[in-house]
């Protein structure tokens, strides 16, 4: 059915921005650019098409603690997931995914948690292969925009590209809620992690969907086995 449905269905993708520490005074977990995220996506879904689908993908960042909920972690994607509940949005026509999801049915002691843009658009990618949506629709931040663009852009045409690769429509929703400090070093770590991502796949000489499942899983320290994330600190942190 899910084929069926992406197959002819626009598709919404929204990257994960984040959770509170404790949900709003209206109970939602998302910060305020991560609201202004959804709610651009809403204004989207409302326009194109209202058999559209939404991706909700991300775990969370390896930078803060986690957030739980009555025990429960609160996920990005939970966050992203349970606004577009609110708004009217029925949960048949959301993906949520929280968990690495790629190409070559890696088994592993312990599913991996999506931890970063470089994941999300993996599993994206992951869950419309062998689908032929009419157009994906990326909906991020201004400050995430640059990267997104260039990560879907690379992932969706590594060998073999997907066939829809040249119908992706991005979107850019205010830096709602970030002081200036704070986006400013997140501009910069942004920009410095982007070049250092496609200095790794040049070097490696990555050109296929294949090779690029081996480096994220044996090579990229979110995923590999053993690996570890040096936490940020400083008002960068505040960004997430």
């Amino acid at each position: 059915m899910l084929d069926d449905v992406l197959n002819r269905s626009d598709v919404i993708i929204i990257p994960g921005a984040g959770v509170r520490e404790e949900p709003d005074k209206d109970g939602n977990w998302l910060h305020p650019w991560g609201i202004a995220r959804v709610e651009m996506a809403l204004e989207l879904y409302s326009s194109i098409d209202e058999d559209a689908y939404f991706i909700a993908i991300g775990g969370g960042s390896p930078h803060k603690n986690p957030s739980y909920d009555n025990g429960n972690r609160v996920f990005d994607c939970s966050a992203i997931t349970d606004y577009l509940h609110r708004h009217g949005i029925y949960e048949n026509r959301i993906i949520s995914v929280s968990e690495l999801y790629g190409t070559l049915g890696y088994e592993s002691s312990s599913k991996l948690i999506l931890q970063d843009t470089i994941g999300d658009v993996f599993s994206s990618r992951g869950i419309l292969e062998n689908r032929n949506p009419e157009t994906v629709h990326i909906v991020t931040n201004k400050f995430h925009y640059e990267r997104a663009c260039r990560l879907f852009d690379y992932i969706f045409n590594l060998v073999p590209a997907l066939p829809f690769s040249n119908n992706l429509a991005f979107y850019c929703a205010e830096n709602d809620g970030i002081d200036r400090e704070s986006l400013d070093a997140r501009v910069a770590k942004e920009r410095e992690r982007t070049e250092y991502f496609f200095r790794q796949v040049t070097e490696n000489e990555i050109d296929n969907i294949n090779d690029f499942d081996r480096w994220l899983r044996t090579c990229h320290d979110a995923y590999k086995d053993g690996g570890t994330v040096q936490r940020h600190s400083g008002a960068v942190v505040n960004t997430y």
